[in-house]
């Protein structure tokens, strides 16, 4: 989950613990809140603007890259979407 209330939530089977080789479900839950309850979060504008403060360039894309992005994505979105094909 994106935020508010970021987590991470997982499952896998995996081996049940002692000699049995068994298959069971097991979870990774990593929730923000709980993990991180004594450090200040701050959600993510304000690490953007703190970015661009810095200077850093790295976090935004240049025109010329959306544009060629666009260019490669748009003619497959409308296929997908003229074909009703499903993921």
């Amino acid at each position: 989950r994106l935020q508010p209330d970021e987590a991470v939530y997982m499952k896998a089977n995996v081996k049940s613990p002692g000699l049995k080789t068994t298959p069971v479900m097991s979870e990774l839950d990593l929730s923000y809140a709980e993990r991180y309850a004594h450090e200040e979060m701050f959600d993510a504008y304000t690490r953007l603007i703190l970015e661009v403060i810095r200077g850093r360039q790295a976090t935004f894309v240049r025109d010329d890259e959306l544009k060629a992005a666009w260019a490669i994505f748009t003619p497959l979105l409308h296929r997908i979407e003229a074909e009703k094909i499903k993921p």
